[in-house]
């Protein structure tokens, strides 16, 4: 699993572990490599066991919180339909007016 993508400027490969956003020179062995996995695969259990905890702590809060912030979505977009579909009136009245002149 060859995980380079990446070309630096002066023609060094460098590898990206997908996880962190990191970049391993293709030069290091492969010890490092898997020892540097192993890190960021520590991290991503780590981050997730935290999402667990915020959710188990917090959800509830976090959920209100999500719920205000959708609803002012929705309100938005509400508003900027009805703000087109004025604007559009607007100009039918507009064209029938020029019309009938």
């Amino acid at each position: 699993m060859n995980q380079c993508s990446a070309v630096s400027t002066d023609g060094d490969k460098l590898c990206h572990c997908g996880s962190c956003g990191c970049r391993i020179d293709e030069g290091h062995d492969v010890a490092a490599k898997m020892f540097h996995l192993a890190l960021c695969a520590k991290h991503d259990v780590l981050k997730k066991k935290m999402e667990k905890l915020i959710e188990q702590k917090i959800g509830d809060h976090l959920d209100a919180i999500a719920e205000v912030a959708v609803e002012a979505v929705i309100d938005r977009m509400e508003r900027m339909a009805a703000k087109k579909h004025a604007s559009h009136q607007f100009e039918e009245k507009m064209m029938d007016t020029l019309r009938n002149d």
